[in-house]
């Protein structure tokens, strides 16, 4: 069982933190990591600058753009994190756009995730007709989840398609509260 699935089974709430790789300094990112853990963090998402983080507001749109000038990338990224699993056994999770996923190659960064021990991707932009149709096998190859969760913050929900996977409306329901009564929430009116 993967360590994101072991983590929601706990009878607690889970404090997830997210923050960009590469920021505030280029070489950060392990010890940022490792300092999270040993501070009571259960679960890291770690994103992923891109050049064009349309979709975030302004803190991760700025500090992705200073990760990026610091010189990040996604095969520096994975070198950072190549020995993480000696120090952190907590989930991590890396969270991004697709784009930078694709340039990589789908495979060889599924690949890269398990060989350095990452549980899981968050794509907002992935569509999910297109991650079922021709990445979930991919995803699954290589024990990584790939969190839907995003949907759940969405304004709009195409139910067609949600409920073209098996996943229907009420199911999808069920799924968002279930993560909204497991995650702390520092803002409870989000």
């Amino acid at each position: 069982m993967n360590r994101i699935k072991q983590k929601l089974q706990e009878d607690k709430k889970i404090l997830s933190i997210y923050f960009s790789a590469g920021y505030p300094k280029l070489n950060d990112t392990v010890r940022i990591i490792e300092d999270l853990e040993k501070n009571g963090v259960d679960l890291i998402e770690i994103g992923l600058p891109f050049s064009d983080p349309l979709a975030d507001g302004p803190t991760i749109q700025e500090s992705s753009t200073a990760a990026l000038k610091n010189g990040m990338h996604t095969a520096l990224l994975f070198e950072q994190l190549k020995d993480i699993r000696k120090t952190v056994s907590i989930p991590l999770i890396i969270m991004g756009y697709f784009n930078p996923v694709l340039q990589f190659g789908v495979e060889a960064f599924c690949a890269q995730c398990e060989k350095i021990g990452i549980d899981g991707l968050i794509l907002p932009d992935l569509p999910l007709d297109v991650y079922k149709e021709e990445y979930e096998a991919i995803f699954k190859k290589h024990g990584l989840s790939h969190d839907h969760a995003s949907i759940c913050s969405r304004a709009l929900i195409n139910a067609e398609l949600v409920g073209a996977y098996g996943h229907g409306l009420s199911r999808l329901k069920m799924y968002c509260d279930r993560i909204s009564k497991k995650v702390i929430n520092p803002n409870p009116k989000i």
